[in-house]
Parts: structure tokens; C-alpha cells; sequence
């Protein structure tokens, strides 16, 4: 082929996109694309074709909050308007899609008397946050088939569990949920026997024999605790006789303190109670009484399947159980060493007291109580 047809073919190829391209524009583009650039919705749009929705940041609508905590399972009472429900402005834009709405000429009592009252809270809900149509229920069994709050919230591959605690174990109650703790347990070992698993030292009891059959069996046997002593240790004594070394006192249980779980989370503090106290009458802008609430004696927390294990055994056990809190700025911290009293006297240097020919009076027989 020519060269010079091969350029004419090329300028009439750009030509016809030029044309179409123009066309697209004048026809295609007013129809979809300049409109939406203008702002100005078009009528006549078929369904599913998109509308650009434009707030005013002016623009308010009255939506029903909560106007106290109200916890998951509490049921709305027929006096929740302006106890504990209310209605307050909110910005359009900002307004949840499930959210109750009053609606302009509706009486906000009404609507909360006819899409609140007598429904359950599926969640908790705080102070001030608009209420949804989805946090409610009208029966309870709906929470039970929706499950409870701290099983959405636990870490993948946990599994809550509850120790008991005081003031003493808990850190001063300073343990909040979302807090991360580490679980301390204290032991008491005394020695035992190993068929009988009871304290050693045994005791010693003289066996009577009784009467027997012809061939020589015997029949019956008198024992006389009365007669009975402990087995210690037979040793020698001045002058040389042997004799039974029994202990003055119950064995004294060896104490040993060891960290067991490390930046464990808390789940919850306390009981949660079922249901909130609702004030009645008009909110008249004052802060309402606090009402005491009781000392938490038990903390949920967030731990591993095996831990679980390790922390029934304690609660059964009845062994000591003590908390310590985290630093947010750590992860899980540095593996520690059993503490015992060898421990504390080697590793800090405690020199045992000498044995003295003079005391003390009154005699010391252990340390003063700490006050409450």
C-alpha cells in the first residue's frame, strides 16, 4: 500500500473518534453526568439510579436517647418518657438509619408508648445515645437466642471465666473491664501421708487382742485411743534411752506464691444487676441520687481454655487468689519465679535472727492485725 493512503486512512480513523467522542458529549453526558455535577437532581430517574442527597447543617430531627444507662434485659416501663427514654434534637446528617424518630405533629409520649414500652433491651445502652430499633425486643427468649454481650466480645480462642475477689485481691476495686491483669495464687503445702493423704505426724495406736476360735483365729480386737501417740521421730535422749520425738504444734504449712496467668482481660466487674432503677416523675434538671451500690466480690475474665482449668482448680481448691493490674503500654510480661520463704530470705539478703539469752515482754507471738 501507498504511504500516502496509510496516512489518509489514519487522519479519516481520528476524524470519526473526534465526531463520536463530540457526539457522547452533547447527548450522553447532559443526560447523567453534567446534572449530578450541577447539583440538581433530575425527575423522572428510574428506580435504583443514583440521587445525590444533600443535608443541611442546619437541619435537626427529634430522635428518642436513652436518658439513663439502660442495661441488656431491662424492660421498658410504662413511665419511660422523660425517666428513662426522652427526646432530643440531632443533627440530620448524623442521625442513625434505625434510629425512633418523632416525627413533626407526633406526640413523643405516644411514640415511645407505642414503639418502646413493654420491649426488652437487647444490649446495653448508654446515657444520651439514640435508641435503636434493633437494641429492642418484645420477649425475652430473643436475648437467649442472640446470646449474651461478654460471649460477641471475648478474643477469638478464650474463654470467660469468674474468681472471687475482695478489696485486698481486686487492687482496692481499682479492676475496671477492659483492664489486663495477671493472676497470682498463693499455696499452702503441708506434708502428708501418702497412703492416708492425711497431715502427717500419724498417730500410734496399742492394739488388744481379743478372743479367739480353736483353730487360733481371732475374732475380736480393742483398741485404746486413750493409749495412743504420735508417730515423730525415734531418737535418742539423755542418757542415752530411745524415745518418741512427737511435734509441740499442727504441722505449719509451707507458703509458696507463684504468678499463673499473665495480662489476662476483664470482661466484667460485679453482678450486672437485671434491672435498672427508674425514677419516677418529670427530670427537673437536678442530678439524680446515686444509689450505693455493694462492693464487687467477683471479676470475669478473659482467659485460654487450659487457664480455665487452672483457675476451677484454685476456686475449688481454695487456694489464695490475688489480682495485679497491667500497664496498658506492655503485652504479656516477663515469667517470674515462685516465691518462698528460702526465696525471700536468700534473694534479699534476710538474715535469721539470732537466738539471744533475753526477749521481749510481752511475748511476740505474731504480728499485729492491720486495721480495716
Amino acid at each position: 500500500m501507498p504511504r500516502g493512503r496509510a496516512v489518509l486512512i489514519g487522519v479519516l480513523v481520528a476524524l470519526v473518534s473526534i465526531v463520536l467522542t463530540a457526539l457522547a458529549f452533547l447527548f450522553v453526558l447532559p443526560a447523567g453526568i453534567l446534572p449530578r455535577l450541577g447539583g440538581q437532581p433530575q425527575p423522572g430517574r428510574g428506580p435504583g439510579e443514583a440521587r445525590e442527597v444533600q443535608f443541611d447543617p442546619n437541619d435537626r430531627l427529634q430522635v428518642i436517647v436513652a436518658l439513663q444507662d439502660l442495661p441488656r434485659g431491662f424492660r421498658i416501663p410504662d413511665n419511660a418518657y422523660n425517666n428513662a427514654v426522652g427526646v432530643r434534637e440531632w443533627p440530620a446528617a448524623a442521625v442513625p438509619v434505625d434510629a425512633i424518630l418523632v416525627e413533626a405533629g407526633q406526640d413523643p409520649e405516644q411514640v415511645v408508648r407505642d414503639q418502646i414500652v413493654g420491649n426488652f433491651m437487647w444490649t446495653d445502652v448508654a446515657r444520651e445515645q439514640p435508641m435503636l430499633r434493633r437494641y429492642l425486643v418484645d420477649d425475652l427468649s430473643q436475648l437467649a437466642r442472640q446470646g449474651s454481650v461478654v460471649g460477641a466480645q471475648l478474643p477469638s480462642e478464650t474463654r470467660a471465666v469468674a474468681i472471687p475477689v475482695d478489696k485486698l485481691s481486686s487492687v482496692s476495686y481499682l479492676v475496671q473491664p477492659g483492664d489486663r491483669v495477671d493472676v497470682v495464687l498463693s499455696f499452702l503445702v503441708v506434708d502428708v501421708d501418702e497412703e492416708f493423704q492425711s497431715a502427717l505426724p500419724n498417730w500410734v495406736f496399742q492394739t488388744q487382742y481379743g478372743t479367739f476360735t480353736e483353730e487360733g483365729a481371732r475374732i475380736t480386737a480393742l483398741v485404746t485411743p486413750t493409749e495412743g501417740a504420735a508417730l515423730g521421730r525415734i531418737d535418742t535422749i539423755p542418757p542415752g534411752e530411745l524415745a518418741n520425738i512427737v511435734p509441740s504444734e499442727p504441722q505449719r504449712p509451707r507458703l509458696v506464691t507463684q504468678k499463673v496467668i499473665s495480662c489476662a482481660l476483664v470482661m466484667q466487674v460485679g453482678v450486672p444487676t437485671p434491672e435498672a432503677e427508674i425514677i419516677d416523675g418529670e427530670r427537673t434538671g437536678e442530678p439524680a441520687q446515686a444509689t450505693p451500690q455493694p462492693l464487687p466480690d467477683v471479676v470475669t475474665l478473659a482467659v485460654s481454655p487450659q487457664e480455665v482449668n487452672v483457675v476451677r482448680w484454685a476456686v475449688v481448691a481454695q487456694v489464695d487468689i490475688a489480682l495485679s493490674i497491667c500497664s496498658v503500654e506492655e503485652g504479656q510480661t516477663a515469667p517470674t519465679s515462685a516465691v518462698t520463704l528460702q526465696y525471700m530470705f536468700e534473694t534479699y539478703n534476710v538474715p535469721p535472727p539470732p537466738r539471744l539469752p533475753y526477749s521481749l515482754e510481752p511475748a511476740l507471738r505474731g504480728l499485729p492485725e492491720q486495721a480495716p
